[in-house]
C-alpha cells in the first residue's frame, strides 16, 4: 500500500509508483491537486478511483499505464478520464522498439580516462513516457506525443538542451563495501582465466567479453559459480540471485537491466585506473558515483546505469534476479550497514 504519509503533500507534480506489486489505488491520490503526472505501470490495479481523481486532479496531464498494466475496462476508464480532463493524456503501453533508435550508446568512439558517455547516451535508455514526464515534470515543457523514430530523437534532442542549460549533474561519491583481499585476489585469477563465449553475449554493449552464468550453464565455470556464492556470503547472505554477469573492459553503455526484478550486487575487479567507477542515476540532476574497484556496491539496475571511461583491464561481477516476486523500485544505491570484510 502507498505510505500514508504521502497524501498530506499537495504540492507533488510527479509521481512516480511503478513495478511497487500495488492492488490498489486509494481516492486519498486526489488530495495530490498539484499532480501532473502519475506514472504506475508494471503494478496490479484493477480499477482507479475515477471520481476522486475526476474531482481533485484537474492538473493531471499524463497518466502513464506502461509497460504493463490489469485494469479491467480500460479503455472505458481512459474515455471517461479524457472527457473530464481533456489535456490529460493516458499511455497503454510504451511505443514499440523502432530499429533505427539506438538504445545503448554504441558509437565508436568510448568515453575517455575519467569520462562518461554523452549526455544523449545517457538518456537514451528512457522510455518514451519517461521522457515526455522528465520534460513537463522538471523542465515545464509539454510536448506532443507521437510514436515515430523522428519523435522520439526530437524529445531526446530537447531533454539534452534542458540539462545542458542546468549545467553538471551533481555527483554524489560512494565508496563500495571492501571485499576481502584473498577472495578478491580469486575472483581475478578466475576471471582472467575464463573461457569467454563466442559469439560474445550482448553484442550491442561495448566491451571486450561478457558471459552469463547461472544454475543451468554453471557446470561449465563451476569455480567461478562456486566463489560468486562465497563471495555473496560474505556480502550479503541473505540475497537472491538466478544469475551472474563476467565482463572485461566493460565501459560507457548507459542501459536500464530490464528483466530484473530487484537490486543487484556489482564490484570490479583488475589494474585500471583514471575511472571505471559504476555510474547510476539517481534523480534527474543528481548521479551516483560508485567506487567498486575490490569493492562490491547493492544498486538498482532498472535505473540508467553505465562505466566511466579508464586505462587498464577491467573485470566485473553482476549478481542479479529475474525471477520471483519483484521488489519495489526505490533508491537507486543501497548501503546496508556492514562492517569490514574479514581480513580487509
Amino acid at each position: 500500500e502507498l505510505p500514508l504519509e504521502l497524501w498530506p503533500l499537495t504540492r507533488l507534480t510527479l509521481l512516480d509508483i511503478r513495478f511497487n506489486e500495488l492492488r490498489t489505488l486509494p481516492p486519498d491520490v486526489a488530495c495530490l491537486t498539484a499532480l501532473e503526472a502519475l506514472l504506475m505501470g508494471g503494478n496490479r490495479v484493477q480499477e482507479l478511483p475515477v471520481e476522486a481523481m475526476v474531482r481533485g486532479l484537474g492538473c493531471l496531464r499524463l497518466l502513464d499505464l506502461s509497460p504493463w498494466h490489469r485494469l479491467r475496462d480500460v479503455h472505458a476508464t481512459e474515455q471517461t478520464l479524457r472527457t473530464a480532463l481533456p489535456e490529460l493524456e493516458v499511455l497503454l503501453s510504451d511505443p514499440p522498439a523502432d530499429p533505427t533508435v539506438q538504445q545503448v550508446d554504441t558509437g565508436p568512439a568510448l568515453p575517455p580516462q575519467g569520462a562518461d558517455p554523452s549526455m544523449e547516451a545517457q538518456l537514451m535508455p528512457l522510455s518514451t513516457p519517461t521522457l515526455h514526464a522528465r520534460l513537463l515534470t522538471v523542465f515545464g515543457l509539454r510536448m506532443p506525443h507521437g510514436s515515430s523514430a523522428h519523435h522520439r530523437r526530437m524529445l531526446l534532442r530537447r531533454l539534452c538542451e534542458c540539462h545542458s542549460g542546468r549545467g553538471p549533474r551533481v555527483e554524489r561519491r560512494i565508496t563500495g563495501f571492501p571485499l576481502p583481499p584473498a577472495l578478491a585476489g580469486a575472483l581475478l585469477e578466475e576471471l582472467t582465466a575464463t573461457s569467454w563465449p563466442r559469439p560474445r553475449e550482448r553484442g550491442k554493449v561495448a566491451a571486450g567479453e561478457y558471459l552469463t552464468v547461472s544454475p543451468a550453464n554453471a557446470g561449465r565455470h563451476p569455480r567461478l559459480w562456486a566463489l560468486a556464492a562465497e563471495t555473496v556470503a560474505v556480502l550479503d547472505p541473505s540475497f537472491a540471485y538466478t544469475a551472474i554477469a563476467a565482463t572485461k573492459n566493460f565501459c560507457g553503455s548507459p542501459h536500464i537491466d530490464t528483466h530484473d526484478v530487484g537490486y543487484q550486487w556489482a564490484l570490479s575487479l583488475g589494474t585500471f585506473s583514471g575511472g571505471g567507477q559504476l555510474c547510476l542515476e539517481v534523480a534527474p540532476d543528481e548521479v551516483a558515483v560508485i567506487d567498486t574497484q575490490a569493492r562490491a556496491a547493492k544498486v538498482d539496475g532498472r535505473f540508467v546505469h553505465w562505466v566511466r571511461g579508464y586505462q587498464g583491464d577491467r573485470f566485473s561481477l553482476i549478481f542479479f534476479r529475474t525471477r520471483g516476486a519483484a521488489d519495489p523500485k526505490a533508491a537507486a544505491v543501497l548501503l546496508p550497514p556492514l562492517k569490514d570484510a574479514p581480513g580487509s
